[in-house]
């Protein structure tokens, strides 16, 4: 079966809370097989009780930062 070439995507998150403004930096990712994974520093540290803060995590197109439109939030 041939394969289908995929444009390149990646996520950017974005925190937002009550107790501080978080800086978050997308440190790379990977995968295959319908699999992929993302790495993120974020700083400074999250609380240890993470119920009021929602993570957003928006897909762009590579290279330009292209959104997509997608994204969803925990």
């Amino acid at each position: 079966m041939p394969r289908r070439f995929r444009e390149p995507i990646f996520f950017d998150l974005s925190i937002e809370g009550k107790e501080a403004d978080y800086d978050c930096r997308n440190e790379g990712g990977g995968g295959s097989g319908g699999h992929e994974s993302y790495t993120f520093i974020v700083s400074p540290a999250l609380l240890d009780d993470i119920s009021k803060c929602k993570l957003v995590f928006k897909e762009y197109k590579v290279p330009f930062q292209k959104p997509t439109g997608f994204e969803f939030v925990i």
